[in-house]
């Protein structure tokens, strides 16, 4: 923590239809994000892949200098592949960044792994994952970074469909969204996130 401001939710990307279970420490170790004081935890159930986020039932109070961990337990119905991972692929994200101790991944919630060890960080992997801290009043969602809040619209139904207005800028004049995705479980380049 660089503040003294309290952690007041989380957010992480799904890959399928799952079960998700949080849980926050205080002060872990340097290569085990379960050590320390267990301060906050809960479940969620998500029926799409989707980024979600989640607000914690009681902010955890945080001091400047205090180490915490985001320890995720993700439970897939049936895609392999159940964490979702940023990380470089040549002329596409060629500019991600990493480095040890950010990111650990575990099949057994027990031995853990450092993702900077993962092939010889040639892939340079950090686990999609976000703490979201201040003394304001709920989570901000910011998508153009004009420091107003904006909205997304999902729509999960047939087809599927993502729209954001933008609030307090310009682009709000007219309350245009952003151009429809094909699909709220669309990646790449033209996601939201």
């Amino acid at each position: 923590a660089t503040t003294n401001d309290p952690l007041k939710a989380i957010s992480y990307i799904t890959n399928d239809n799952c079960n998700v279970s949080y849980y926050i420490y205080k002060n872990p170790t340097a290569a085990n994000p379960t050590s320390g004081s267990l301060v906050a935890s809960g479940t969620d159930g998500w029926n799409y892949p989707s980024y979600a986020t989640t607000d914690l039932t009681s902010p955890v109070a945080l001091a400047t200098g205090d180490k915490f961990s985001v320890v995720i337990k993700f439970v897939n119905n049936s895609y392999t592949y159940p964490v979702a991972l940023e990380g470089f692929y040549s002329g596409y994200s060629s500019g991600v960044t990493n480095a040890a101790g950010q990111s650990f991944y575990s099949s057994d919630g027990s031995t853990w792994t450092d993702y900077y060890s993962y092939s010889s960080n040639y892939y340079k992997f950090n686990c999609c994952i976000k703490a979201f801290t201040g003394s304001g009043i709920g989570t901000r969602t910011d998508f153009n970074a004009d420091g107003k809040e904006d909205i997304l619209w999902r729509y999960y139904g047939s087809g599927g469909y993502d729209a954001v207005w933008f609030l307090g800028s310009a682009q709000a004049a007219g309350s245009a969204p952003l151009p429809m995705l094909a699909s709220p479980l669309e990646a790449g380049p033209r996601s939201l996130f």
